[in-house]
């Protein structure tokens, strides 16, 4: 099993979890299409989507206040 930690992105449609189980089988997969996506400069709408959140330097700072 692969040393993953359990950290996973809302936007990600695949949990880590399952992800660790199955990494044999999905491995070659998802090579094939990032190595395809790259030859052909093609990438998924849905995969140009990102989450953005600032991060407080200061826990004194009110983050309601952009």
């Amino acid at each position: 099993m692969i040393n993953l930690s359990n950290k996973s992105c809302a936007l990600d449609p695949i949990p880590v979890s399952l992800f660790k189980v199955c990494t044999e089988q999905l491995t070659p997969i998802i090579t094939e299409i990032i190595n395809w996506s790259l030859s052909w400069s093609e990438f998924p709408e849905q995969l140009k989507h990102a989450l953005v959140r600032p991060l407080l330097k200061k826990h004194s700072l009110d983050p309601e206040i952009l």
